[in-house]
């Protein structure tokens, strides 16, 4: 599933940042990483068969090692 992350401030590009989806014991790291703007990243997941249905979190490591998490920002469906 490719998708466009907004909302976020402050996205670093180099290095490229670490995207990932959270969800209790659970991770989904993003590929094809992109820092579009300091506001958008472009990304992939590769959401696995049998992952967890409902929100995920989405958490953004810059290369400047700052974190962000956004609760609930992404929802996997059947």
């Amino acid at each position: 599933m490719k998708v466009f992350m907004t909302g976020g401030t402050g996205f670093v590009g180099t290095p490229t940042p670490r995207v990932q989806l959270l969800r209790a014991n659970a991770a989904i790291t993003a590929t094809n990483v992109t820092v579009v703007s300091a506001t958008r990243i472009r990304c992939t997941f590769p959401v696995p068969a049998g992952a967890a249905i409902g929100a995920w979190n989405a958490s953004v490591r810059n290369g400047d090692l700052q974190t962000g998490m956004r609760a609930a920002a992404f929802t996997v469906t059947a």
